[in-house]
């Protein structure tokens, strides 16, 4: 709950910020917004080391991956010659994990379709002030809500899920793409590694590896 708090107590800062421009060298910038979207490689981290588990075999159980996608608004308010960026975005991703373990009776398949609605919340460092979007580090973290769905074969173990998630995200962007209605373009390379989401009999909450993580790569619009 202190995660959701923090969060909520930020966005009520941000919103009420001036949304008048604020005046940086001879940059005069009003709050923007962008719409993005792109391809996403993540969703839920399972347990590799089977050693924590006992009596399993090596291969008990093994994780694929497949390429999601994502899209969302942002709003930037500019924060002395910076941006703190927040909006919201839906994520879709996909995971397989199989399982074979005929110690405790275990063998199929589970598909995981993960939907989430994802708040992002950066610093946005811009590395030049009198273009800051030409190119921005952006440090911060993002708090998810999660709504999978599973679609088993075999016998397999029982799971719980979390349905809350929160974690780091770092991220790199550049819109050197300038229209003459005032619009820019470009393009964003993202990472995030966060909390549990998916838990059963190989990845309990006390062990280290299981959690959740995606890497993007995105295409931004600023209106």
């Amino acid at each position: 709950m202190k995660t959701q708090t923090l969060f909520l107590l930020i966005l009520l800062i941000a919103g009420c910020t001036s949304k008048r421009y604020i005046e940086k060298g001879n940059v005069q910038r009003d709050i923007s917004y962008r719409a993005v979207g792109g391809i996403e490689h993540g969703g839920i981290i399972e347990n590799t080391d089977m050693s924590v588990v006992e009596i399993s075999t090596v291969d008990a159980v093994s994780g694929a991956t497949k390429t999601g996608f994502n899209a969302g608004a942002h709003a930037l308010f500019p924060m002395n010659g910076n941006d703190l960026e927040t909006g919201l975005e839906y994520q879709l991703s996909f995971n397989e994990l199989s399982f074979n373990d005929p110690y405790n009776d275990f063998k199929g398949i589970r598909d995981i379709q993960l939907s989430q609605i994802i708040v992002p919340l950066t610093y946005n460092i811009n590395m030049f002030k009198k273009n800051p979007e030409l190119l921005s580090l952006k440090l911060g973290g993002a708090f998810q809500l999660n709504l999978p769905n599973f679609n088993d074969t075999g016998k397999l173990p029982e799971y719980s899920i979390n349905r809350f998630s929160s974690g780091v995200h770092i991220e790199i962007s550049s819109l050197p793409f300038h229209f003459d209605n005032g619009s820019k373009a470009g393009v964003s390379i993202s990472g995030y590694r966060g909390s549990q989401i998916y838990e059963d009999y190989y990845n309990r909450s006390e062990f280290e590896e299981p959690g959740s993580s995606y890497y993007k790569f995105n295409l931004i619009y600023q209106f």
